[in-house]
């Protein structure tokens, strides 16, 4: 069962920095995902491929709700993209709970781990 764990950051700054902090800890760079309104901040940063490659913010809503996210939640998520927030989904079968406590520290809002199914 595939094991997603997603959340908002508030910033690409602050996006860069948890992405370098999650490398440190050992998540691979193609287990993780993020998502912005414009497409090319993800490239800037680095980070264009893992679990959510070729998602964008146009279809992020649809994409959560093969996860079991209800649509008014996943909505909340693409609203959050729309306002400058940086969506991250971490793949992590193994270590949902720490990649959450990862995205918290980095100051995530609506952490949550998503078991595909």
């Amino acid at each position: 069962m595939a094991v997603l764990v997603i959340g908002l950051l508030p910033n690409l700054d602050v996006a860069s920095l948890c992405l370098t902090n999650l490398a440190e800890a050992d998540f691979a760079a193609n287990d993780v995902s993020i998502v912005t309104e414009n497409p090319k901040d993800a490239v800037l940063i680095g980070n264009v491929g893992g679990p959510l490659a070729g998602v964008n913010a146009g279809n992020l809503t649809a994409r959560l709700a093969g996860y079991g996210l209800p649509s008014e939640v996943a909505a909340a998520y693409r609203k959050g993209v729309a306002s400058g927030k940086v969506f991250v989904a971490i793949a992590t079968p193994d270590a949902a709970e720490a990649a959450a406590e990862m995205l918290g520290d980095s100051r995530a809002d609506a952490v949550r781990i998503l078991r595909e199914g």
